[in-house]
């Protein structure tokens, strides 16, 4: 959320916001917080996760400017929406599943962590649809797995978009990508 809000500083505030894998719906509902002139969609393939988002968005009082649905992605969206796409999907590799911190192995959907056999399916997929449904003047920011960053930066730049600015987490590592239509 600190790089969509470094994204837009100088210029205007995103009107459309766009949240695949939205999970809780945590990132659509802080970004609709911090740009209170916008409306936002989450997607999530699970519709159990969908509804809870949309819960979750009604109890911050988001409800009227946040909808949720469930879909694969965004294949059933239309062409060039939104001004701000924000997307955290699966990137650990299936096989390294087991051996995470069980608080995240027993406890979050397997289909929020598995990122086939190499952690970037995802992003196969994603990069190209954020491609097609972000503005000429938006902006994607993607969450990225450890030691990843050089092969999504290879996707990015593959669907067309140019690459802004890498951020490091707090440990230091490269973890997100902020990019634009090229």
């Amino acid at each position: 959320i600190e790089a969509a809000v470094a994204a837009f500083a100088d210029t205007s505030p995103p009107a459309s916001i766009l949240d695949l894998g939205t999970g809780s719906g945590c990132l659509l509902c802080a970004a609709l917080t911090e740009f209170p002139g916008a409306w936002g969609l989450g997607v999530d393939r699970s519709a159990g996760a969908a509804g809870m988002a949309a819960t979750n968005a009604a109890g911050l009082g988001l409800g009227g400017r946040a909808m949720f649905v469930a879909g694969d992605w965004g294949d059933a969206l239309a062409v060039g929406a939104f001004d701000l796409i924000l997307a955290n999907p699966p990137y650990i590799p299936d096989k390294e599943i087991p051996s995470l911190a069980p608080e995240v192995s027993r406890y979050d959907p397997r289909a929020a962590l598995a990122g086939g056999a190499d952690g970037l399916e995802s992003y196969r997929r994603v990069m190209p649809q954020a491609r097609r449904l972000v503005t000429s003047r938006g902006t994607v920011i993607l969450e990225v797995g450890a030691g990843q960053i050089g092969q999504i930066l290879d996707l990015v730049s593959a669907a067309s978009m140019r690459v802004c600015e890498v951020r490091r987490d707090l440990a230091g590592i490269e973890r997100c990508i902020v990019a634009t239509p090229a």
